[in-house]
């Protein structure tokens, strides 16, 4: 298939109502990645909003498969790498955006951010030189946003962890092993003072 055959399958997959269909898309998605170069401009972007879409497809629909999220978060870490570092100042806000929906989309753009800098971790044979110096220097132009996201997203869900064992772990055992005194200091902050006070009132 030429690029644009594989674009108007992608699509149509997408938008059916079966499951199979939808999962078609992806695997038609992840062989685009090997042929990127092949598309036009605009057929990236018609590409990054597919990856977007299906990101929060999976997020709203609270689907708990590993496997899927795993998929769907991949999937669109790997559109931020091939469409490189001047797009990710239109799709990087938006995915970062969706976490603010619930503990299931946080959780896949957290897996998004793990995906990102694989190529910078690991040896990829497909993307050196200029290539993995641009994606170094997007990475770390972008850490003022990531970071502050990853460290929300781990006392979030650390918090949720917390919550519930409150309701019938023993209170000494929590101030032994200092999270009282976590959620005391979390208490200045506007953005875990509720999740701390109600840890604290249990």
């Amino acid at each position: 298939m030429d690029a644009e055959q594989i674009l108007h399958v992608i699509v149509n997959a997408q938008n059916a109502a079966s499951l199979q269909e939808r999962q078609m898309a992806e695997q038609i998605f992840e062989q685009v990645k090997n042929r990127w170069q092949e598309f036009s401009a605009d057929e990236h972007v018609h590409l990054a909003r597919l990856a977007a879409d299906r990101l929060k497809e999976v997020g709203n629909a609270g689907n708990d498969c590993w496997a899927i999220k795993c998929k769907a978060s991949a999937l669109f870490a790997e559109v931020l790498r091939q469409e490189g570092v001047s797009s990710w100042g239109l799709l990087l806000p938006e995915v970062l955006s969706l976490a603010s929906i619930g503990p299931s989309q946080a959780e896949l753009v957290a897996m998004v951010l793990r995906w990102v800098p694989e190529d910078v971790t690991v040896h990829n044979e497909d993307i050196l030189g200029l290539q993995m110096q641009a994606l170094l220097k997007g990475l770390l132009a972008a850490l003022p946003e990531i970071l502050p996201f990853l460290y929300k997203a781990a006392v979030d869900a650390t918090l949720s962890a917390v919550q519930a064992y409150a309701d019938w772990a023993p209170v000494p055992m929590f101030a032994q092993h200092g999270l009282l005194d976590a959620c005391g200091h979390l208490l200045a902050s506007t953005d875990f003072q509720l999740q701390a006070c109600s840890f604290l009132r249990q």
